[in-house]
């Protein structure tokens, strides 16, 4: 029996995300996109008829909701008081990870294309699609601490969205699209980061650092798209 405080298929997938962290793996899982896609509604994206009323990904969602709830766990962290509290979490804990983590994964992802690049080439592939991901990261990073975050942080405090502001958030958005292209090409290209009998422990390592890369930077989206450009209209 679904209750006024369970998740509904009429909900978006941004609101879901934003109240309930924990369907950030389930969603994954499924390939469900609530980083750019977080304006649509869990029906739009499972594709379902305005008369179903149920799905196996709603039941999923709601099972894990309501553990999370019986554990006690607390989402508080996940909401913010301001834009400027949000955009100084976003660079301390996600730019900071991705500054450290994406010359790691590049340096040892090169050591396994070349120890067992012959036996799985698509090894190379998701090198190859490695590299413009880390490139468009690195200058994402930096284009938003040093124009687009000080231009929200000022339309926060003056409550005027500028024509500027509005084309930065604009761009960024494709930022976020491009990023979630690449990283999308990736899990297909190994598989769901599945890792072959016959991976080393770096392999593991490399598909695990992959995996943690594609949750953080899907989290890191998802807050920017469905929160922080919400809290400036």
């Amino acid at each position: 029996m679904i209750t006024t405080n369970d998740i509904h298929l009429n909900e978006t997938l941004g609101a879901i995300v934003s109240r309930f962290p924990g369907s950030i793996p389930i969603l994954t899982k499924h390939e469900i996109d609530f980083c750019c896609g977080g304006h649509r509604t869990l029906a739009t994206a499972l594709d379902l008829s305005s008369d179903q009323r149920t799905h196996p990904v709603l039941t999923e969602l709601n099972a894990g909701y309501e553990r999370a709830l019986t554990e006690g766990e607390d989402f508080q962290q996940f909401r913010y008081e301001s834009p400027t509290m949000l955009m100084d979490y976003i660079v301390h804990w996600h730019h900071e990870r991705l500054r450290e983590n994406l010359p790691t994964i590049e340096k040892l992802l090169a050591k396994i294309v070349a120890v067992h690049g012959s036996n799985h080439p698509e090894l190379l592939a998701v090198e190859q699609a490695f590299t413009p991901l880390k490139a468009a990261m690195i200058e994402h990073l930096s284009e938003e601490e040093t124009h687009s975050f000080p231009l929200i942080k000022e339309a926060s405090e003056t409550v005027t969205l500028t024509r500027e502001t509005m084309t930065a958030l604009d761009s960024l958005r494709e930022d976020h699209d491009t990023v979630g292209d690449h990283l999308k090409a990736i899990r297909r290209l190994t598989q769901g980061f599945t890792i072959p009998e016959d991976g080393c422990s770096t392999y593991h390592f490399v598909y695990q650092k992959l995996l943690e890369l594609e949750t953080d930077t899907f989290q890191h989206v998802h807050l920017e798209n469905n929160v922080l450009f919400h809290m400036i209209g």
